[in-house]
């Protein structure tokens, strides 16, 4: 089906892995075009670290004093923005930016290793993040 032809929900859903690696004719290519249905599906979010700072008592000395404390906090973040406006500033498509720099070998192995879990019934786009 040409994308002229393609229903306005089909033009902007992300192609399946399968249906990507089903037209292979250049293995790199395939690769790259797997790796980005891969990253499309991914959440992007992190965790970072936030500091506040408050006043709280201390005994020293056997007096009771006021200082500041530093309180550390793991909140989680969005970070979707970073890609495209880094892809922007380079003055490159977002998927040459994503995963045209990544090493081959690398790209390989996660390719592979990502694959094989797919065809095992895992989806690893669909993970449950750990917290830390």
């Amino acid at each position: 089906m040409s994308t002229a032809t393609r229903e306005p929900d089909e033009a902007n859903r992300a192609v399946g892995s399968t249906e990507v690696l089903d037209e292979c004719f250049v293995i790199d290519t395939c690769i790259d075009r797997y790796l980005w249905t891969f990253y499309q599906r991914t959440p992007k979010e992190d965790t970072i670290k936030t500091q506040e700072q408050r006043k709280v008592s201390v005994k020293k000395k056997g007096r009771l004093v006021t200082v500041t404390k530093t309180f550390t906090t793991l909140v989680d973040e969005d970070f979707s923005w970073k890609d495209p406006k880094a892809a922007e500033h380079a003055g490159m498509p977002m998927m040459d930016y994503v995963i045209g720099g990544m090493d081959r070998d690398f790209k390989l192995k996660l390719f592979h290793m990502l694959h094989v879990a797919e065809e095992a019934g895992l989806s690893p786009w669909h993970y449950q993040r750990i917290p830390r």
